[in-house]
């Protein structure tokens, strides 16, 4: 499948005269015998009511349902849908919509569901220049479907995935669905067909695909053609029934529609559902997470709260209000005392940790420079990490960034006490774990496994991520957070971010997933939600 061809699924569907004429040029047999072009349903039969209660639409956002429709999908989450990458590679969350509880796109039944699209999530090794592998997608959506019969007598369901170890599946039957061409046309109504899923070494022949099919392809159809997938059928099921329904592939492309020797190509479910996993599990949606910010300036939120340099803010995932978690005025930090990187163990007694823009001079502590953290518990004020004791000594390695994690999550040294994330304003250099000195910059995570802690600081350094081979700006990370298990950071950045599926501004939060290695997000908004002013420490926690 050229990119041609699929520009041209995208697209055609938006102008009905526009998508005949196309299609009648797509009948000419010399055409059909070089096109490769994403599939839809040919030789196949109208679906009967709710009979694939998992099967969604993908449609340009705000379109009419039939006109707009370019791509399905498979429900196999309340929040989460699975499509083709082809089919959403370089979209905007904002671009896309998807349907449930339908079966007639012209003429729409009572109560489906037109779902926003919060996130996409495209498979971090999707290549175009080899035949579409691993061409996988995830949506998730703003709010969750409604499973259940619908008042049009349409059914909403999910469906779950075969497991790695399925096997081949050759000489299965197996069962396709979606609204793409019937062969004369675009249906308005859902359409299925039965196929049999041949073995990759039959689809590798030299009379088929001629060893362009993947192990992380799977290949179904009949040898004489005549039942296929085709034009805007992409990216949705290939599902088999033994005896419960479960998603074995995902429609992805092939050579022309229904042609003698050459088979639908889908995606293998089997290849590629530890990474679907693994990404709906390390993605926290943002309504399940508390953020706690300070700003770069003094300020009123939009619901009034005041708050200043000194202070950290807390924003209640579950009400969408401010309020002061600390309020570094009533505790006696100085005027100057710029928090600009924070942490807090345990929100319930009003710890922090806390890294200031410049050196400030605490009460009982001394002198506290920009490289190090001052610790404030119940009992008061005391320094809790000393950044010149462990290589933090010059003017560019002033924090910026501090996460505090269990020190059993250091990927270094066995006997960590804490594991602390870090990012500085610019860069410099610090003693490497495994010996010789480590460079870092900016827009780099920096881990340490703590050994000791206190006015005397012990313990290694290590890369954690390394911003510029992940595609950020210079400098660009401002402050970090991460998930309990550390597996996913979260930052915010100076400025315009975009990297992989994340887009955005400063004062949003992006998520990087490290089982992925992919940004995404922004999953929240400073400006959105009423922060006036520029977030400078960030901290995320699960209330």
């Amino acid at each position: 499948m050229n990119q041609m061809a699929s520009f041209s699924v995208r697209f055609v569907r938006l102008s009905r005269v526009a998508l005949i004429l196309l299609f009648a040029f797509a009948l000419l047999p010399a055409v059909l015998a070089q096109d490769e072009s994403p599939p839809p349903i040919i030789g196949g039969q109208v679906a009967g009511p709710g009979e694939w209660p998992w099967q969604v639409a993908l449609i340009g956002a705000g379109g009419d349902p039939y006109a707009a429709q370019y791509c399905g999908g498979s429900l196999i989450d309340v929040e989460w849908v699975v499509t083709a990458a082809h089919c959403v590679v370089g979209d905007d969350a904002n671009d896309v919509q998807v349907l449930a509880g339908i079966h007639d796109l012209g003429d729409p039944e009572a109560g489906y569901q037109r779902l926003d699209v919060a996130q996409i999530y495209v498979h971090p090794q999707y290549e175009q220049a080899a035949q579409y592998d691993k061409d996988v997608a995830l949506i998730r959506l703003e709010d969750a479907a409604d499973l259940g019969p619908t008042p049009g007598g349409e059914m909403v369901a999910t469906i779950p995935l075969v497991s790695a170890g399925v096997g081949s599946l050759a000489g299965e039957q197996a069962s396709i669905s979606g609204w793409g061409s019937d062969g004369s046309g675009y249906p308005e109504d859902l359409m299925e067909a039965v196929v049999p899923i041949v073995t990759n070494a039959d689809c590798n022949d030299s009379n088929s695909y001629d060893g362009d099919i993947t192990a992380a392809m799977l290949c179904a159809g009949y040898t004489a053609g005549g039942v296929d997938t085709c034009a805007g059928d992409s990216g949705g099921p290939l599902a088999i029934d033994g005896p419960n329904w479960k998603l074995a592939g995902i429609t992805s492309w092939g050579n022309g529609c229904a042609l003698p020797n050459y088979y639908g190509v889908y995606t293998r479910v089997s290849q590629v559902v530890g990474w679907i996993e693994e990404t709906m599990g390390t993605v926290t949606p943002p309504t399940e997470l508390d953020v706690y910010v300070t700003a770069t300036a003094a300020g009123t939120t939009s619901d009034g709260q005041a708050f200043d340099k000194r202070d950290i803010l807390r924003w209640d995932a579950g009400t969408g209000d401010w309020s002061l978690y600390l309020d570094g005025s009533a505790l006696g930090l100085p005027t100057k005392a710029d928090i600009v990187a924070f942490d807090i163990p345990n929100p319930a007694n009003g710890s922090a940790v806390m890294a200031f823009a410049k050196t400030v001079t605490i009460t009982g502590v001394g002198a506290v420079a920009a490289h190090d953290l001052l610790l404030r518990e119940t009992n008061g004020f005391a320094l809790g990490f000393d950044g010149s004791d462990v290589g933090l000594t010059t003017g560019g390695e002033k924090l910026d960034a501090v996460e505090i994690l269990p020190g059993n999550l250091s990927p270094i040294g066995s006997n960590c006490d804490k594991y602390i994330l870090f990012s500085t304003k610019t860069g410099g250099t610090v003693p490497a774990h495994n010996g010789g000195n480590l460079q870092f910059k900016g827009e780099d995570v920096l881990g340490f496994c703590g050994t000791q802690l206190g006015a005397t600081t012990q313990g290694s350094w290590h890369l954690l991520i390394d911003g510029s081979v992940e595609g950020m700006p210079k400098n660009a990370t401002v402050s970090l957070s991460a998930s309990a298990d550390g597996q996913t950071i979260y930052l915010t950045t100076k400025g315009n971010f975009n990297v992989d599926s994340a887009s955005g501004g400063h004062s949003m939060i992006y998520s990087y997933s490290l089982a992925t290695d992919q940004f995404s997000g922004p999953i929240w908004s400073g400006p959105a939600e009423g922060l006036p002013k520029t977030v400078d420490g960030l901290d995320v926690i699960a209330p």
